[in-house]
């Protein structure tokens, strides 16, 4: 992942009155599709540590491109963002939510 992505993307996420939080790089183990997290038919993604993390599908993958980016990146160590309101820190990355997913170096 570049600074230049990770600015490009915060800057998305203020201007929509959101705060990214980045997470450390970790190795990505599996990605499913279409499980059911929360009511919700997400993305999941599983890592070396037993972390698990999901993507509404309906809300933020409506073409899969997250997904499909998320299983070129199978067994490599990536860094998965999420985005918070502003006035509830963590909201959505305490519940096991992500937004975005990079390759890390």
């Amino acid at each position: 992942m570049s600074i230049k992505e990770i600015s490009e993307e915060s800057m998305i996420a203020k201007n929509q009155k959101q705060l990214l939080t980045q997470f450390a790089p970790k190795i990505l183990l599996q990605v499913n599709e279409k499980v059911i997290h929360s009511n919700s038919l997400c993305t999941e993604l599983l890592f070396e540590d037993g972390d698990r993390r999901w993507m509404k599908i309906e809300t933020f993958d409506r073409d899969g491109a997250i997904t499909r980016k998320a299983k070129l990146l199978i067994n490599q160590r990536v860094s998965i963002t999420s985005w918070d309101p502003l006035d509830k820190p963590l909201k959505w990355t305490n519940l096991g939510y992500f937004r975005n997913i990079y390759k890390s170096v």
